[in-house]
């Protein structure tokens, strides 16, 4: 674009324009191998001071995306009732790049984003909420080599109800989801959530340090202590943990009996195992005299 001064009474000379064509992207939406029509594609560049672009599949599932200047970027799919995917494609003006092929997960629960960033191998800072937001304060800290390439990262606000905390349990704040779901990062990330006194009153908290974070396994549908590095960050009031992959988050207390591994309000067999897999997961040795102090036997 260039800019034109225009006098009354006076013809403009010829502009002349000339245009380069752009790169494209093209693919597929699917799940399972069946088509997903309207969903919505767009293309962000990695690099801030280049235009991006969007476009929308077809009932075949085939989208194609246009007018795209040279160079490294981010497609993202987005649709109700399935999870956020993402993927990096290259673009060199004025070829087509083909087989941007994106596979939907059906999610079993809405959510809306509040914030987005893309984050490559580099690292990356990305927060949402905070005061008058009405959404508690959140930032996730992406140190470099977490990611091995670049990818839309989410931080959402869950729209529909999902599965309560068990008895034992008691949430803080709301859930958050944390996306692309699934994501496994090369290196723990850190998450940091801030709380209130209003928050410690409410819950019955005498002390910061009885919080944890909890996640919900979305495969068996538990919620599980998150077993990372924590600190608390008194001054701020913040909860900082380690994490290793994505999914839901939410602050809690546990008011489970000694040996409840599992959170739910008795304890069995299941806990016996659930201490064991946190055991092996630790990468720590256990032998039964152990197990048995660690169940109050």
């Amino acid at each position: 674009a260039t800019p034109i001064q225009v006098e009354p009474l006076t013809s403009t000379p010829v502009i002349e324009i000339r245009l380069k064509k752009g790169g494209a992207i093209e693919g597929y939406v699917s799940e399972g191998g069946m088509p997903i029509a309207g969903t919505s594609l767009y293309a962000f560049p990695v690099a801030p001071d280049m235009p991006g672009s969007d476009s929308i599949s077809g009932g075949d599932g085939y989208y194609r995306i246009e007018g795209l200047p040279s160079g490294k970027y981010v497609v993202k799919a987005v649709t109700t009732g399935y999870a956020l995917q993402s993927k990096e494609v290259d673009v060199n003006m004025p070829e087509t790049t083909f087989g941007a092929d994106i596979d939907l997960v059906p999610y079993p629960y809405e959510t809306t984003t509040i914030a987005e960033h893309i984050v490559g191998p580099a690292g990356g800072v990305i927060s949402a909420g905070g005061e008058g937001s009405g959404f508690t304060e959140i930032v996730l800290d992406m140190p470099n080599g977490s990611l091995p390439e670049f990818s839309l990262i989410t931080i959402s606000e869950l729209e529909s109800e999902i599965v309560p905390m068990p008895p034992g349990l008691t949430g803080i704040n709301i859930p958050v989801h944390l996306g692309p779901e699934g994501t496994v990062f090369n290196q723990p990330v850190k998450l940091l959530v801030t709380y209130t006194e209003q928050d410690l009153l409410d819950a019955g908290v005498i002390d910061a340090a009885q919080l944890d974070v909890f996640t919900l396994n979305t495969d068996t549908f538990k919620w599980e202590k998150v077993e990372g590095v924590k600190s608390i960050d008194y001054m701020n009031k913040r909860i900082e943990i380690e994490l290793n992959h994505f999914s839901i988050y939410q602050l809690g207390f546990s008011t489970a009996s000694a040996g409840d591994f599992d959170f739910d309000g008795d304890v069995d067999g299941e806990d016996v195992v659930e201490y064991i897999r946190l055991v092996n997961s630790s990468g720590t040795n256990t032998n039964l005299a152990e197990l048995a102090e660690n169940f109050g036997r």
